[in-house]
């Protein structure tokens, strides 16, 4: 099974608060640009961790090899062909940016977009922003046509909930609207995270994985409880078939409590290696709309 994501990274801003500096990562093999990575930092507006902060949204990169992006003379040799930056705020406020790199087109299948909606849209739907389909070429056509309400398919409905929504067999699922377009192309699952830094306007970013190259080994959904005093879990993915909702039946984690309780307390992103499984990496990410945190997302990436 290829990995889609071939390397993660969480920015935060420095001491001072003019600079993002690498907080935790995962590189897998690539040594080299592990290394290159660890002495860089960034400005506001510069490079892609710096320009999803200046721009207060997701970003998705295709062309790696421009000038903007500060690492491309070190990536020739390590199968990324595209990155994604997602920008975590509370309020006017950066916290922090998750950095995803995405594999070669060709040698994995697979999709992220970004759609977005404002007041300005009359309409009052989502349209893709940014988008990276690899060699999905006719995918990247219809999805970049389409306009989504709210409350329809995988972006429109997890924008009505105002949290994170899985949807699998997609390929046969009439919820998603291009599934006929998905099983040409290979989709089976996708995962989708709305998040609203203003009142006027929502970003979702969807992942769209195949069965042999798959975005996570594993997706997760904690949401707060009724009373927000911890968090539960609500649905999850897991390429070898666990039954997720029948392990965490009953588990609960308060603020500050386990991974999951940490990313809430704080914030902050967190890519976390298991000391139990070295080869396990996990990312846990918060999706946080208004200020107010409405899931953690845990991802398998090893």
């Amino acid at each position: 099974m290829k990995a889609f994501v071939k390397a993660a990274e969480v920015w935060t801003p420095d001491a001072t608060g003019n600079r993002l500096r690498l907080a935790t990562s995962y590189y897998g093999d690539l040594g080299d640009f592990e290394a290159i990575s660890k002495t860089m930092s960034f400005g506001y507006g510069e490079g892609l961790p710096g320009g999803a902060w200046q721009q207060r949204r997701p970003l998705v990169w295709n062309d790696l090899k421009n000038d903007q992006f500060k690492r491309r003379n070190f990536i020739s040799d390590t199968g990324i062909e595209s990155g994604i930056a997602i920008p975590i705020f509370s309020g006017e406020f950066l916290l922090a940016v998750a950095v995803l790199f995405c594999g070669r087109s060709g040698e994995v299948m697979g999709a992220v977009e970004v759609w977005y909606n404002n007041t300005i849209n009359p309409r009052n739907e989502l349209r893709v922003t940014d988008g990276y389909y690899g060699d999905l070429q006719h995918f990247d056509y219809i999805s970049r046509k389409l306009t989504i309400a709210k409350g329809r398919g995988l972006p429109g409905q997890a924008w009505e909930k105002g949290r994170p929504l899985i949807m699998t067999d997609i390929g046969n699922n009439d919820a998603f609207l291009r599934s006929q377009d998905a099983a040409e192309a290979g989709i089976c699952t996708g995962i989708a995270l709305p998040y609203s830094i203003l009142a006027d306007e929502t970003q979702v970013v969807t992942f769209l994985s195949a069965m042999g190259a798959p975005i996570a080994r594993e997706f997760e959904i904690w949401i707060p409880d009724s009373a927000n005093m911890s968090l539960r879990f609500e649905s999850g993915f897991s390429v070898d078939r666990r039954n997720l909702a029948a392990e965490y039946d009953g588990v609960r984690y308060i603020r500050g409590e386990g991974d999951h309780g940490k990313v809430w307390i704080t914030g902050h992103p967190q890519i976390i290696t298991s000391p139990h499984h070295p080869r396990s990496v996990f990312l846990y990410l918060p999706v946080i709309s208004l200020g107010q945190l409405t899931a953690v997302v845990k991802f398998q990436l090893q």
